[in-house]
């Protein structure tokens, strides 16, 4: 027989086991919907059954990632979250660690709901200024010194003007 020939019959066999196949599925699929009626005359008439599943969830816990928290499923779909939203934090002041004009801080943050922690980082501060004594110093030309400290820590700083100079230059 030629090669030809093998070919030609090889195909048709397998488009016929390939048809067999589709058949099969298109009949299993037409009755797992309902529409096939085996010769059943009154199927039509009849309402379709359907056993529609509902999710469960464990309603005494929580679950969480970053950015929500959510009940954990109890059925089989372990990835479906019941009552799923986003945190509402609330800063935690009982462990603030503050910045300061010398150092970076702290946020410590807590959802209300489920109780997920986050800590962020927060800018060190810049000086705030507070003024604590001021004077004339008549030697130096009628120029007024201002001494200023930091509410933070332990920095001070002077500033002086030579407002008068120019009357006493007069």
């Amino acid at each position: 027989m030629p090669k030809e020939r093998k070919a030609i019959i090889f195909a048709k066999i397998k488009m016929n086991k390939l048809l067999k196949v589709l058949a099969v599925c298109v009949t299993l699929s037409l009755t797992a919907c309902g529409v096939a009626n085996n010769g059943n005359k009154d199927a039509e008439s009849q309402p379709a059954t359907s056993s529609k599943h509902v999710h469960t969830y464990d309603e005494s816990r929580w679950e969480h990632n970053e950015t929500q928290h959510w009940h954990p499923a109890t059925c089989e779909h372990t990835d479906s979250k019941g009552s799923a939203k986003a945190h509402d934090f609330v800063e935690d002041t009982t462990r603030a660690d503050a910045a300061t004009c010398e150092r970076a801080g702290k946020k410590y943050e807590k959802c209300s709901v489920c109780g997920y922690e986050r800590v962020t980082d927060t800018d060190k501060l810049p000086h705030d200024w507070q003024k604590t004594s001021e004077a004339e110093r008549v030697e130096e030309g009628f120029a007024k010194t201002q001494q200023y400290k930091c509410s933070y820590g332990d920095h001070y700083a002077l500033r002086w003007s030579a407002q008068d100079m120019d009357e006493a230059a007069s």
